[in-house]
């Protein structure tokens, strides 16, 4: 839920100057009572946003970030996607199975370098 609720707060608030959400699931589901998916509202987005995704995590999966990035570089939303190989959703998780230390300690550091 983490990197859907960064894709929301970013295309909702327009103060945000960066957002970079990790996983970014559900992002073409429309949830509650709201009339638009989080990726229908990329139009919305006003900051430059990083994306990173575990190679292996079936949501979103390789194609789902394929049309991410086609509709973010469509709009010409800056952004950048980083994919991690063997690694799953909650890679950065210590507490999870799922924890990818290498793909963890990059990620961070990028994102750490983004802000």
């Amino acid at each position: 839920m983490g990197g859907r609720v960064t894709w929301l707060a970013a295309v909702s608030n327009q103060n945000f100057k960066a957002a970079v959400p990790f996983y970014g699931g559900f992002i073409f589901d429309r949830w509650g009572n709201t009339d638009k998916s989080p990726f229908e509202r990329s139009i919305e987005l006003n900051c430059p946003m990083m994306f990173h995704f575990g190679e292996i995590d079936p949501n979103p999966s390789l194609s789902d970030m394929a049309i991410f990035d086609q509709e973010l570089t469509r709009l010409k939303k800056p952004h950048q996607f980083f994919k991690y190989p063997d690694a799953d959703h909650r890679f950065m998780d210590y507490t999870f199975d799922n924890y990818q230390a290498t793909a963890a300690n990059l990620s961070w550091s990028r994102t750490i370098d983004f802000f």
